[in-house]
């Protein structure tokens, strides 16, 4: 990971919240909630980026966040994702996500050595976006690269 950012929409929903990256590796995400979240959507989109700045979609996807908290993904890619995000996150596996409750994702990596062998060497960049009834309510950003040493 390079950089990433975190944009918020509605400012009724969060009460506070934080997006850093330390040293390129490590990504630190916290936030409370103003009010309940019954339900919610996650939709992420993730582009390789090729040296001309042109972008190749390699993911687009929107799923049902309160279903997805609760099941283990079976994409290879989202595999990867969830699988580090619920050893180094106090997210719950079930809505709802509680008002007034500081949720973090606390040091979490992607390491070169998550993804297969056979992955090319990419630049990368991954929206995150959280919707509620349809609309986005926040949006992270986060840019990245995977080296893989053959």
């Amino acid at each position: 990971m390079v950089d990433a950012k975190m944009t918020v929409f509605d400012q009724d929903l969060l009460k506070s919240y934080h997006c850093i990256i330390y040293g390129n590796k490590v990504l630190y995400i916290d936030f409370v909630t103003k009010k309940n979240v019954q339900d919610f959507d996650m939709k992420m989109t993730m582009f390789a980026l090729k040296q001309s700045n042109h972008q190749v979609n390699v993911l687009n996807i929107t799923l049902p966040g309160c279903k997805t908290l609760s099941q283990t993904q079976r994409a290879n890619l989202l595999k990867i994702v969830a699988r580090e995000v619920f050893r180094v996150a106090n997210v719950p596996k079930k809505c709802p996500l509680l008002k007034d409750t500081l949720y973090s994702i606390n040091n979490y990596t992607i390491r070169d050595d998550d993804f297969p062998v056979f992955t090319p060497t990419i630049t990368w960049q991954l929206h995150f976006d959280i919707l509620i009834a349809n609309q986005t309510v926040a949006k992270v950003t986060i840019n990245g690269r995977v080296r893989k040493l053959l």
